[in-house]
């Protein structure tokens, strides 16, 4: 019978020792610091130990590349106990690949805009006309340009006809960007934010709209000489929107209880985000992490300042609670906090 299993990559090896899942399951976990891929193919031996401490080979298998995700395993692990959120996190903090390929289709008039709204393509295409329509309502002859990101699958004919006929429509310049289904968001707001170099930026949820009218003009004036604002974001009801993006301990509260617009931001959230030139030069600076919360903390580390004035309005449900994917965010964010306190 297996008392153990020991994984051995170049030299080095990983014992992972036998947990027992409430459900009987066998669950075997281990840490270590393995070196870096090379360049050519790589392979893991697998030797399965008994309690008598025979080994014996069991396979050799390639080792894919790390896509930055969170693979098999860790959530049953640390569900069973095992303390792996500050290596996985550090893992994906040194994540680093060739930004993924996207195509990029233009709609509607052509005019230089003074500010762009970068946002991505939800479930529901009523959301694209509704933002175009909150643009348009706002009549200040201040040139705009809707930048929507998605990944390639089912909804993508839909979606390039709704963006199309919505920048007919309403005469707002739309920019549609085509991404592969394995980009993660930060990647989409990298790649979309490349080309707004020039102008200031509202970065906001498929979800999210302004919560009420003047916003257009505010914003532009607030992100003159500012590198990055954190707006508030509202749920549908009113209260603090629930957010899976860093803590917020007003969520759920009302608006009264942000805090004050001025105050410092450590953790500012990716689906409400405003970004002046020097904010979004810190963010091309850097590369994406996989997790778009702790790459936008870590680029905009110090400058990002609340704007309880104005704020937006998530209109889709919450996003679902994970536990696992919570705690490794919070364990990263401490990473960050760590070296720059």
């Amino acid at each position: 019978m297996a008392n153990k299993v020991i994984l051995e990559r170049q030299g080095q090896k990983a014992e992972l020792g036998m947990i027992w899942g409430a459900d009987g399951t066998a669950i075997l976990t281990g840490l270590a610091d393995l070196p870096p891929q090379p360049g050519g193919h790589d392979t893991c031996r697998i030797r399965i130990v008994d309690h008598s401490d025979h080994s014996r080979l069991l396979a050799e298998t390639a080792v894919p590349d790390y896509d930055g995700g969170i693979p098999d395993g860790f959530r049953d692990a640390w569900t069973a106990g095992t303390d792996c959120l500050r290596s996985l996190a550090q893992a994906r903090g040194g994540f680093r690949r060739m930004p993924p390929p996207c195509t990029t289709q233009h709609f509607g008039p052509v005019q230089k805009p003074r500010l762009r709204v970068v946002t991505s393509v939800g479930d529901s295409t009523d959301l694209i006309r509704a933002r175009a329509a909150m643009i348009l309502a706002e009549g200040q002859g201040i040139p705009v340009e809707v930048v929507c990101t998605m990944t390639a699958g089912p909804l993508a004919a839909s979606a390039r006809e709704a963006v199309a006929q919505t920048a007919a429509i309403y005469g707002v310049p739309h920019r549609l960007v085509l991404f592969p289904d394995f980009a993660t968001s930060a990647e989409r707001m990298h790649a979309a934010l490349s080309d707004a170099r020039d102008a200031p930026a509202l970065v906001l949820g498929g979800d999210v709209l302004p919560a009420a009218p003047g916003w257009l003009g505010f914003w532009m004036r607030r992100l003159r000489k500012r590198a990055a604002l954190a707006p508030a974001l509202l749920a549908r009801d009113g209260p603090v929107a629930a957010t899976r993006e860093g803590f917020d301990p007003c969520r759920g509260l009302p608006a009264a209880h942000l805090l004050q617009t001025g105050q410092g931001i450590d953790r500012p959230l990716p689906a409400c985000l405003a970004l002046g030139p020097d904010g979004i030069a810190r963010l091309l600076d850097s590369a994406p992490h996989p997790d778009a919360a702790i790459w936008i903390a870590q680029a905009l580390q110090g400058c990002a300042r609340s704007e309880t004035r104005h704020p937006f309005r998530r209109f889709g449900p919450a996003p679902k609670s994970d536990g696992f994917a919570a705690a490794l965010s919070n364990t990263a964010f401490s990473l960050i906090e760590k070296v720059h306190g």
